[in-house]
């Protein structure tokens, strides 16, 4: 992927971080890496479904919210793979929010 800026295995991890443009077009493309990288580390069905459903909504708040569409930001994430454990990471560049202004 284009968008990566390091990647490496550690032990039974393999782990990353990348950059995406604020595009909407572009979680597709990283989540179809993703979805095959989960198959390739035997996660199952169920899994993987889950967890790219969780990924795209992350990916286009970030996008949409908090870096407003703006396509001179980044949306970075850092990601952790391996034996049946997935982590991720995403920050946007937006300027935030105070969580108490939000309505419960």
């Amino acid at each position: 992927m284009k968008y990566i800026q390091s990647f490496y295995v550690t032990g039974n991890r393999t782990k990353a971080r990348l950059a995406l443009p604020s595009q909407i077009k572009e979680v597709g493309v990283f989540l179809v890496r993703l979805v095959n990288v989960l198959a390739e580390n035997d996660f199952d069905a169920n899994d993987v479904f889950a967890v790219r459903l969780a990924v795209e909504e992350a990916l286009i708040n970030a996008i949409k919210h908090g870096n407003k569409m703006d396509q001179a930001k980044k949306v970075h994430l850092r990601i952790a793979i391996g034996s049946g454990v997935f982590r991720i990471q995403i920050r946007d560049e937006g300027s935030g929010f105070e969580p108490a202004a939000v309505p419960v």
